[in-house]
């Protein structure tokens, strides 16, 4: 990742792979029960395990799929967002960019026949 890449990741979050609820509530500024709903509704993977002598449920999410949220849920300036793009596809491995490339044939069109919408400035919130 180049240094102009990982600078506007910084501004996102911190550099840990994986991240608990509690640490994802507060980048989102959201409750960890809120957290734990967007796990348990598939918007947000997690791994999950037993923890305590199989007492309690861990998660952990990685970091990926916290980038990956904010970049869906929130609005940056363009080129902020394309830099974040640009940089998460830089962390996967080969078969994963050669899935995602297959995706974008499917996308493209999806995105063509779309009704024509307002342009929308975007700005950091």
């Amino acid at each position: 990742m180049s240094a102009l890449e990982q600078h506007h990741f910084d501004h996102l979050l911190m550099q840990k792979p994986i991240l608990r609820p509690a640490e994802v509530a507060k980048l989102l500024g959201v409750s960890d029960v809120t957290v734990i709903k967007y796990i348990e509704c598939g918007h947000l993977p997690c791994f999950a395990f037993n923890a305590g002598e199989g007492l309690r449920m861990t998660r952990r999410i990685p970091r990926q799929a916290v980038v990956l949220l904010l970049l869906k849920s929130r609005t940056y300036e363009i080129e902020d967002y394309l830099a974040g793009i640009v940089c998460l596809l830089a962390t996967l491995s080969a078969a994963e960019l050669v899935l995602i490339h297959g995706q974008f044939p499917r996308l493209t069109a999806k995105a063509i026949s779309r009704q024509p919408v307002q342009p929308v400035t975007l700005r950091r919130t």
